[in-house]
């Protein structure tokens, strides 16, 4: 109806942000695809709240990642929630956290933010009680943090683009019948952007237009059972153009009415994939993490001190001509101290645009919810 008036007005219109997170919102209706073709601001409601570790700051930066994919529109969370409603916690945490949630937000697409709240209330009862307004600490941390994101801004939005050629198949269809479908894309997710493999999502629409993101040359399909006939034949084209990896109990038997594919079309595209024999969804993620291990899709990778890689840092790597940007930042409790490498080598030159910190050679410590913002030649 606005397009109809005045065509060349930006819409902003938002959904909840929780469509990876719960398949019980596929009950409120919103469709991400069906948004994203009246909105020219990706609108969403999300939510992090401090103590919820990884799976806090994942489950929210999962739909940036999932809206920015399905549209180059800047990703608007207009009702950003960081500070639960009537928190009465004012330890320093949650100036960290919302200063890590800002910072890491953008890193994944997000290009705007309105705090939920920004108001101030007597009333302990009320949801304004406890919000960023009560909280100078916080406000503080996130002008700072603001202002760290226009003075990097470019290479901000060379991190926002940054891809491994990695794309996962979000399929609505297979949520509907299937509770292993997102619980598995939810592990690829944190099992390769932990490991510092960031990816893109692909939807059903793009598998219907046999299409995927630039750059995109491995597909995976964790835990799909169910996918419109249209978008099973996308996949048999596109397993001819990139590589194709299916894994999970019953992949791809049967279409959006949950009548069984032919045999002949299912066995067509399963011939073309690398088919892993993993069924639960942790073993799903677990078996695809390997497998880009073996393919060498992480350019950077961090080493704990005492070996093997952080489980609670992520890190965001990017090629900048002739130097690497890399976005690092500790979701979790402790301290890590890691070694960085590039393409397995310890780089040349090491320094944090953040802090201002030279590093070379040394073993770099992560303090908790602290980003940083690492160069590398």
């Amino acid at each position: 109806m606005i397009h109809s008036i005045a065509p060349d007005i930006p819409v902003h219109s938002k959904m909840v942000g929780s469509t990876l997170k719960d398949r019980n919102y596929l009950l409120w209706g919103p469709d991400p695809e069906q948004w994203a073709t009246f909105s020219q601001l990706s609108g969403n409601d999300a939510s992090n709240y401090p103590g919820q570790g990884v799976d806090g700051f994942l489950g929210k930066f999962a739909f940036y990642d999932l809206q920015a994919s399905i549209a180059r529109t800047p990703v608007f969370d207009s009702e950003d929630h960081m500070i639960p409603d009537r928190s009465t916690s004012y330890s320093k945490a949650e100036a960290a956290h919302v200063a890590a949630d800002l910072w890491q937000g953008a890193l994944h697409g997000r290009s705007a933010t309105a705090f939920w709240v920004w108001a101030r209330t007597t009333e302990v009862a009320s949801t304004l009680a406890g919000s960023m307004l009560h909280r100078p600490d916080a406000i503080a941390a996130a002008g700072r943090t603001s202002l760290d994101l226009n003075r990097f801004a470019a290479e901000v939005a060379l991190l926002q683009g940054a891809g491994s050629g990695v794309g996962i198949v979000y399929s609505r269809t297979s949520s509907v019948y299937s509770s292993q479908h997102l619980a598995a894309v939810r592990e690829v997710y944190r099992a390769l952007l932990m490991n510092g493999i960031p990816v893109h999502f692909v939807t059903e629409s793009s598998l219907a237009r046999q299409q995927v993101r630039d750059g995109v040359k491995l597909v995976v399909a964790p835990g799909v059972t169910h996918l419109p006939a249209a978008c099973l034949q996308g996949l048999r084209v596109l397993a001819r153009k990139v590589r194709l990896v299916v894994a999970g109990a019953d992949p791809l038997t049967s279409d959006e009415r949950n009548q069984a594919h032919s045999a002949r079309d299912r066995t067509a595209v399963l011939r073309e994939a690398t088919v892993l024999s993993a069924d639960g969804p942790a073993d799903i993620g677990a078996a695809v993490l390997d497998l880009a291990r073996r393919s060498r899709l992480a350019a950077v990778t961090l080493e704990r001190t005492a070996g093997g890689a952080p489980t609670a840092v992520e890190w965001r790597p990017v090629r900048d001509g002739r130097r690497w940007l890399v976005g690092v930042t500790n979701y979790g409790a402790q301290a890590e101290v890691v070694t960085v490498r590039l393409h397995g080598r310890q780089p040349l030159d090491l320094h944090d645009l953040l802090s201002g910190e030279r590093l070379g050679s040394s073993p770099v410590e992560l303090t908790p919810l602290t980003p940083r913002l690492l160069v590398l030649r």
